[in-house]
Parts: structure tokens; sequence; C-alpha cells
């Protein structure tokens, strides 16, 4: 593997002045930047992270700390906010939420980034302890309440989205499936839901209200239950895709056809969505912006600049369900 001194020689250059373009390609006129690009080419030259990390004292390393990726969800997220950070040549650390924060775990990194917690006291009590002079933004389901710049969704509009999405369809009796009781995300979804449907004049009766994990079992068995009341919904709104999946493998064993019978819809617009049998209706987080917000916003952040919080929009995609 070449080094520097290698590439030196083959532009006919010093050390230090091919150093002098590692750091700032701009700071070398254009002819010897030709030099050295056709130098780097031809040698293959890649620059050690541990050279690159002394020149510019920085690690180039970022935590990213959330829930389970055995979430589909939080999985997608994690890639794509390392693809964006892998761009800009920083290397991604995961970190799971539910491991009490740590003075260690925040040493030598240039930057946080803190999704979707579901846990606000956690949250409030990992950023004091990484301390105001890491650079940190959060991804949010609404806008916090944290001192540090966010990109956040508002999803209760989108649960909104859905309701009417379903009042369109002519569906007057409505089902719920969601999360933990005890779950803020699943609590900010579920009032958008119970605002929608209060200004439509409607409303969902004790018995068609299911809480449980934001798995597809959870679905299923809330479906279950669904097919066994004595008037059955025309519609089951859910907070994810993954309990909408649930309940429509749900119904399908009781007999029950979507969206004959039951339309259902779900939130977060996976792959899964689009690939499952009937196509599942989604709402859409702005996934790839939120990506590219959330690691300029953080660069900002590492180079001592001033950002500001930014609110994305949820999207309804229209499917079979």
């Amino acid at each position: 593997m070449a080094n520097i001194k290698q590439v030196a020689a083959a532009a006919g250059l010093s050390v230090a002045c091919v150093s002098k373009y590692l750091k700032s390609p701009d700071s070398v006129l254009p002819t010897t930047r030709q030099r050295i690009e056709e130098a780097i080419e031809a040698l293959h030259y890649v620059p050690s992270a541990a050279a690159r990390s002394l020149r510019t004292k920085k690690s180039y390393q970022v935590k990213i700390v959330m829930e389970s990726i055995s979430n589909p969800f939080f999985a997608d997220m994690f890639e794509g906010l390392r693809r964006q950070l892998e761009a800009y040549g920083y290397t991604s650390l995961l970190q799971n939420m539910d491991k009490p924060p740590a003075p260690e775990d925040f040493r030598g990194l240039d930057g946080l980034i803190v999704c979707f917690g579901d846990d606000e006291t956690r949250i409030r009590a990992l950023l004091d302890m990484a301390g105001a002079s890491l650079p940190t933004v959060c991804l949010h389901w609404r806008r916090p309440s944290f001192d540090v710049p966010a990109v956040w969704v508002d999803v209760s509009t989108g649960m909104e989205l859905a309701v009417e999405h379903l009042l369109a369809q002519d569906c007057d009796r409505f089902a719920y499936v969601g999360g933990p009781a005890s779950s803020i995300i699943s609590s900010v979804k579920y009032q958008g839901t119970v605002a929608a449907l209060t200004a439509a004049g409607k409303a969902l009766t004790p018995e068609g209200i299911y809480h449980g994990e934001f798995t597809f079992q959870a679905g299923y068995d809330a479906a279950k239950a669904i097919a066994r009341l004595p008037e059955r919904p025309q519609a089951v709104v859910c907070e994810n895709d993954v309990l909408a999946a649930g309940v429509i493998c749900g119904l399908y064993r009781q007999g029950v056809a979507v969206p004959e019978e039951v339309r259902v819809t779900g939130f977060d617009n996976l792959p899964l969505a689009e690939m499952y049998i009937p196509a599942i209706t989604s709402i859409a987080i702005p996934m790839q912006e939120m990506h590219s917000r959330a690691v300029a916003m953080l660069l900002e952040r590492i180079n001592g600049e001033v950002t500001e919080d930014c609110m994305l929009a949820p999207l309804l995609i229209p499917r079979q369900s």
C-alpha cells in the first residue's frame, strides 16, 4: 500500500505540500493539485484514518443511539444514517437506547445522533451525560423539549392523514391497534387518531382499542379479537406497518377479507408495506431527507456553526389495504 512519501515522490513535490493538499485541496495551486491527484490515482493511495485523525484532531467517529434495530424501522434508519456519514468520511457506532449511559460511551467521538427515543427522561439523562460540548442532533416524533438541534416528524398529523383516507373510503366504524399504552410514541399517535375521528364526529369504542408490543404477533392477536366483535369495524388504524401486517394476516386467518370487509392502514412505509399482500396503505416518513438533514446539521455543529430545528411532514401512501 502506497504512503504519503511515495505520493510526494511520484508528484515531484514535498511531503509537506502533499500533506497540505490532503488537509485542504483548495490550499494548493491548481497545477500542484493536479499533479498530486494524478499520483494518488496512479498509486491507489488511501490516507490512513489514524493519520487523518492526527492531522485534523478529529476521530471521525459518530455514535448513533436508538431503540433496538430488531425493529425494521430502526434498522433502516441506522443504515441510512451510516451511509450518509460514510460519504463524509465518518464511521458510525451503534448504541441501543436501553443501555444506561456512561461517560466512556462518549469519549473520542466527534458527534452524537439520538434517534426516536421513546423515553424522554432517558434521552435527557443521555444528553446530560454526553455534555453540551459534544455536537449532538436528535431525531424525534414531535417537537422535542431538548436543548439540542432536532429533525422531527409530526406523527400526530400522519395519523390524521390515515383517518381522513379511511373516512374517504366510507368507513364509519374504527378499531385501533398500537404499541404499549405507556409508550410516548404510541400516545402521540393515538391522540392524533382520536383528534381526527372526533373532528369527523366519530369515536373509538373501548373494545376496539388494542395496545401491545410493536410486533407482528401483537397485530395478529388484535385481529383475532377484532374479528370476534359483535359489530365488526370497517377500518383498523395501526401505529406501524409491522402491526398492520399482523392485523391483515390475523383477519385473513379468521376469514375476514382486506380490503373488501375491513380496511387497514400502517405507518412508516417500510419496504414490507409495498411487498405485502394486499399492499399496505401507509404513512411515509421522508427517511432519505431526514438522514441527510440530520447529518448536515451534525456536521454544522461539529464545525462550530449554528443550526436550526427542521420539521418534516409525513405523507400518505395509498395502496390496496
